[in-house]
């Protein structure tokens, strides 16, 4: 199965899971230090999911996410989930993981920096990565996870990878140099898949961008 087929089962219709009611509490949870490895490295098989924000205090598009994740759980029982995500109230990022209905507060890292992402990679099996969204983390992770060769997916509902701005008022201007040149080096991992949230932002991200993006590659919310 290709990574894109892969990547639309893993956002198939919501159902009823092991989340379901969940409260992941982060107040508690331990600083991850990052000079330190865990002994030993936990090598159980893991779905890394990035996103944005704490799912459980911003909703919307995270809240989908975590549909997604339910529905992993459900059809992969053997595999782990790593959520990654940005704590706005606390201005650090946390880390979970779950298996079945037993989720664990891993930690907290005092940024968003790839050294961040190299220290999970090195201490966890990441064998398929879901990128909701980069804001508030590094561009870099991408190039991190096509060095692992690792199955990446980069969900793409919003305008930020073109100006920085979720929703610019002017299509008209160009992409920053910064994300054109961005662009250009994804664009050519062959474990990176392009998935968007609809038909429009895939015809402008090809239009602004001058890329032949899959026409197929479109998964819509609400899932």
């Amino acid at each position: 199965m290709n990574l894109l087929k892969k990547i639309i089962n893993l956002f198939q219709a919501y159902k009823s899971g092991p989340l379901s009611g969940l409260f992941w509490k982060t107040i508690t949870a331990k600083k991850l230090d990052i000079s330190k490895s865990l002994n030993p490295a936990d090598m159980s098989p893991c779905a890394l999911i990035i996103l944005q924000h704490n799912p459980h205090q911003i909703g919307g598009v995270e809240q989908e996410s975590l549909k997604m994740a339910e529905w992993f759980f459900g059809h992969h029982p053997d595999l782990h989930v790593l959520m990654y995500y940005f704590e706005p109230l606390r201005r650090t990022t946390s880390l979970l993981t779950a298996q079945g209905s037993k989720v664990i507060n891993l930690g907290y890292f005092e940024n968003s920096t790839e050294k961040n992402l190299e220290w999970i990679l090195n201490n966890y099996s990441i064998k398929i990565a879901v990128i909701e969204h980069l804001a508030n983390h590094s561009l870099n992770y991408p190039a991190k996870l096509n060095e692992r060769q690792i199955p990446t997916a980069l969900f793409i509902h919003d305008f930020h990878y073109l100006y920085d701005k979720y929703h610019p008022k002017n299509f008209e201007l160009s992409p920053t140099d910064e994300m054109k040149s961005w662009w250009q080096n994804i664009m050519q991992y062959n474990n990176l898949q392009v998935v968007f949230n609809s038909e429009f932002s895939r015809q402008k991200y090809s239009e602004l961008l001058n890329q032949n993006f899959n026409p197929k590659s479109i998964i819509s919310y609400p899932l």
